[in-house]
């Protein structure tokens, strides 16, 4: 179980490096492309075709981030009005109903 906890972090820690990478790969670009069009008057025709690629992955890399740390926005209203049994069994049914749809 241990060597599976550290594959875990060692993951997280890699898809964090990228994620950042690629934002910051993505600033750069488009700053790149803002630079080009209004001082050279000569837009850079790629530039914005691969910020759109960084995005996109970024947000895809991220949401699996964000999924491990259940960091996802909810309104929990309902749940928590719910008595205490309920709740857990209303969150766990939630969570299998969000992960149908996120294969």
């Amino acid at each position: 179980m241990n060597i599976i906890k550290k594959m875990d972090h060692i993951v997280y820690t890699i898809f964090r490096i990228v994620t950042v990478a690629f934002f910051i790969a993505m600033v750069l670009l488009v700053a790149a492309q803002v630079y080009t069009r209004f001082f050279t008057k000569n837009s850079l025709t790629w530039s914005e075709e691969l910020s759109r690629y960084f995005m996109a992955y970024m947000i895809f890399l991220s949401v699996v981030l964000v999924a491990r740390e259940k960091g996802h926005l909810c309104i929990d209203n309902l749940v928590a009005a719910l008595p205490r049994s309920s709740q857990k069994s209303s969150s766990q049914s939630l969570f299998c109903y969000k992960s149908s749809f996120s294969r």
